[in-house]
């Protein structure tokens, strides 16, 4: 079972966001309120929310887009029941609010969770206090209108670049002044799986969808493709779960996430000129910070610490050749170091290893087929000649988010880019942004009303998944207009 840390008992407070208005409006009078509507209600749309809220005196009408009802307020990751799914970050550092840095360390306390600043918290307390925090901005800022659409947007129209007009799922039509996408990280890509005529494939795509962990029989064996930190969750999953059978973690490197450790600051000796660097030569920059780290006894964490706050300005002044290069070969130990799990969680992982009941490998999956009752996987062994096909019960997806630009089951954002509203970065990981986070369109002119806050920005910005990152968007509604 999980450490008794994680096991804390929900306060009998819920948290219902009865502030909230749940009916749909479809005129607007411009001379009355500036509108906005915001496409997804996790992490990014909830900051959203509140900054726009917290911005203005003069009356604003919201309308937010969440097409799942358990993940409004909280997004994918914070709406997770299991106890031991923890934050990956302490909780010193998980205010929602860059100028109160201990607002969320002050939420736990008050609201009867006893936790000290540098634990790592289970990601539902965190959802817990994104939903409190944003129906108390609704309360206090109650001169606002908000409205909340449980469905998803099927098309969207813009009209001289500053209007949209959004239809959705039940064909409701509204009009607004400004947009904010908001979408969060995709689900990962899909395997092909051959003889795959079953609907009841023991195959789970979305490895964030709890009902289907719950067909795993618990002596079945199970294979689980990636090695990140969703990878991680979902073995604490199982272990949660009582199962015995025999788990096989792939990816073609084999690495996960380091572990967690208290480490001090440390300032960066050099702060090279990042227009003129090779990939090559960032590589050298880093390893020889840390050698000097090291010399004076600070960890290696400290300076990739460091290094993450100059991540946007390096990401943006590589050329294309160079974040190829990146993304095939340096990609995965960059992940494995920057993002990291609580030690209590990787000593979890590494005791199912050691008890032989968790194998990792490096290898590159050839072709899933299913025959009769089980899946058989033909793989390639990292530095091995030849194939081998290995046989499992289940097949749990944990590749990590697909990239926008192969993302196929999103009409609207695929309709914007046909009508060179919004384009694709060059390698189509997302939506090219200007350092405001406004979209551009086709002409490669800044869309003033169209907002791009989130992972979709991910190959403008490449670090823009995390809380950190995301406040820093948000934080910039408070010090500019908007409309």
């Amino acid at each position: 079972m999980c450490s008794l840390k994680t096991q804390k008992r929900k306060p009998s407070k819920s948290i219902c966001l009865s502030a909230i208005k749940l009916k749909q409006q479809s005129k607007i009078d411009y001379n009355i309120m500036e509108s906005h509507a915001i496409v997804g209600g996790g992490l990014s749309g909830t900051l959203t929310t509140i900054r726009l809220l917290e911005r203005s005196i003069e009356p604003l009408l919201i309308h937010i887009f969440e097409k799942y009802r358990h993940q409004f307020a909280k997004g994918v990751a914070y709406a997770s029941k299991d106890h031991c799914h923890l934050l990956n970050v302490p909780a010193k550092e998980m205010s929602i609010h860059e100028d109160k840095p201990d607002d969320f360390c002050r939420w736990l306390l008050k609201n009867g969770y006893i936790y000290e600043p540098n634990d790592f918290v289970p990601r539902w307390v965190f959802g817990h206090y994104l939903s409190d925090s944003l129906e108390k901005a609704i309360k206090r800022y109650s001169q606002h209108q908000v409205y909340v659409h449980y469905s998803e947007i099927t098309n969207l129209d813009i009209y001289n670049y500053n209007t949209f007009t959004i239809r959705d799922q039940n064909q409701q039509e509204l009009t607004v002044q400004n947009l904010w996408l908001c979408i969060g990280n995709l689900q990962p890509h899909e395997f092909d799986i051959k003889n795959n005529s079953d609907q009841r494939m023991p195959y789970i795509s979305n490895p964030w969808d709890v009902h289907q962990l719950k067909r795993i029989h618990p002596k079945d064996d199970v294979l689980i493709i990636g090695s990140g930190l969703t990878m991680i969750d979902q073995v604490l999953s199982l272990k949660q779960k009582n199962h015995q059978g025999k788990i096989t973690v792939i990816s073609r490197r084999g690495l996960i996430p380091q572990p967690h450790k208290a480490v001090e600051d440390y300032s960066l000796q050099t702060i090279p000129n990042f227009n003129s660097m090779r990939v090559v030569e960032l590589l050298h920059w880093i390893r020889k910070e840390i050698c000097y780290a090291e010399k004076k006894g600070i960890d290696w964490r400290s300076v990739i610490n460091a290094v993450r706050n100059y991540t946007p300005e390096i990401w943006k002044n590589l050329s294309k050749n160079d974040r190829i290069s990146f993304l095939t070969h340096l990609r995965p130990y960059w992940e494995t170091s920057r993002h990291r799990v609580p030690a209590e969680s990787y000593e979890i992982f590494q005791s199912l290893r050691e008890k032989g009941r968790l194998e990792l490998m490096a290898a590159r999956i050839k072709l899933i087929r299913k025959e009769e009752q089980k899946l058989l996987v033909d793989i390639k062994v990292r530095q091995c000649i030849e194939e081998e096909t290995l046989e499992f019960d289940w097949l749990i997806n944990c590749t990590g988010p697909q990239a926008f630009g192969k993302h196929k089951n999103m009409p609207f954002f695929k309709s914007m880019i046909s009508a060179g509203v919004l384009t694709l970065d060059e390698l189509n990981l997302g939506i090219r942004i200007s350092p405001s986070y406004k979209a551009i369109g086709r002409l490669s002119s800044e869309i003033q009303n169209l907002h791009v806050i989130g992972p979709p920005g991910k190959g403008s910005l490449w670090e823009c998944t995390a809380l950190k990152e995301i406040r820093t968007q948000t934080d910039l509604i408070k010090k500019k207009p908007v409309k």
